[in-house]
């Protein structure tokens, strides 16, 4: 299993599109803009050739945001997204890694499916930071690599890759 830089994008789009809800997706031409301007990164999970999931990430400094991941409805509970996560981990190991989940503290619908979620980073060797952040009208907690990732790190980012439209609509909670 590899993660290779992508360059057919109908398959990421797709994956995209129907991975994540419509209120936490950018404009798909935004993150290929940023593409260009070497800001974001838009990777391709596959295992002999075979597209299995992507991983799109924003970047600035030394700091890296887990923007999005996600793997085909036909390749999750197989262990690829572990593995793909590890590489990631891996390629950053330098940098300070953010990943943003939906709050699990927060009676949701879908309680079950977060908490999955952030039990899948912590077994992977990710930290919950101690903030959590109201992301464009929805609560997030954050992990990373690195225990010493802070707010100001992780709003830089947003504020450097995607411009005050994004930034200014991110505080902390609490």
């Amino acid at each position: 299993m590899q993660l290779i830089k992508a360059k057919n994008y109908d398959k990421i789009k797709k994956l995209y599109e129907e991975s994540f809800p419509k209120e936490e997706k950018k404009p798909f031409d935004l993150i290929l803009q940023k593409q260009k301007e070497n800001l974001v990164e838009i990777l391709s999970i596959e295992s002999n050739n075979v597209f299995l999931g992507l991983i799109i990430c924003a970047k600035y400094k030394d700091s890296v945001l887990l923007d999005y991941f996600a793997l085909d409805r036909n390749n999750q509970s197989k262990g690829f997204g572990s593995q793909a996560l590890l590489k990631l981990i891996e390629k950053y190991q330098d940098k300070k890694l953010f990943i943003e989940i939906e709050d699990t503290l927060k009676d949701s619908t879908n309680k079950e499916q977060r908490i999955r979620r952030k039990n899948f980073y912590l077994k992977n060797n990710l930290i919950l930071l101690d903030f959590k952040v109201n992301l464009l009208g929805v609560e997030m907690e954050i992990l990373s690599n690195k225990k010493d990732a802070n707010f100001s790190e992780y709003i830089e980012i947003y504020h450097k890759v995607y411009g005050e439209n994004f930034s200014r609509d991110i505080f902390l909670c609490g």
